[in-house]
């Protein structure tokens, strides 16, 4: 008597369970790839922020030094003096101070920026930019004054 009849739908449905099985595996297989990827991107992104600010607050930094390294050059070289007015003298200190300010603050600034990446909240500032601003304003028209004082 051939009972093959009875066999196969229990080897068939068998099958059905592992590949059923095998399938549900795989999904979640995907499903915690997909959450790996999501939090190894999240971590790279974080990464990259922290390594933007980092350029920016070194940027800072080498223009700080540039303005204090031209303010001491300017006070050594140019000891001039034009009607009584000590324009390099001045000219000079805002530069120093300048380049102080901008190194200071721009470690200021990667400071508190890194605490806002990790935290998650970050908050732009415009307030050094404007001051700084300002003040290279303030040393580009006293370079005019300057120069035009010098050529006469």
């Amino acid at each position: 008597m051939d009972l093959s009849w009875i066999i196969w739908p229990a080897i068939i449905t068998q099958n059905a369970s592992c590949e059923l099985v095998e399938d549900v595996a795989q999904n979640e297989h995907e499903i915690l790839n997909q959450e790996e990827r999501q939090q190894r991107t999240a971590l790279e992104s974080r990464a990259r922020t922290h390594l933007a600010n980092e350029r920016t607050f070194l940027a800072w930094l080498r223009t700080g030094i540039s303005l204090i390294g031209l303010g001491l050059a300017a006070a050594k070289f140019l000891d001039v003096v034009i009607r009584g007015l000590p324009l390099v003298r001045g000219m000079s200190t805002i530069m120093v101070l300048t380049g102080i300010l901008m190194a200071v603050d721009g470690a200021r600034q990667y400071i508190r920026h890194s605490k806002q990446i990790e935290s998650g909240e970050f908050m732009v500032t415009t307030q050094t930019a404007e001051i700084v601003a300002g003040l290279v304003t303030l040393l580009g028209l006293m370079s005019i004054v300057f120069i035009l004082l010098l050529r006469r």
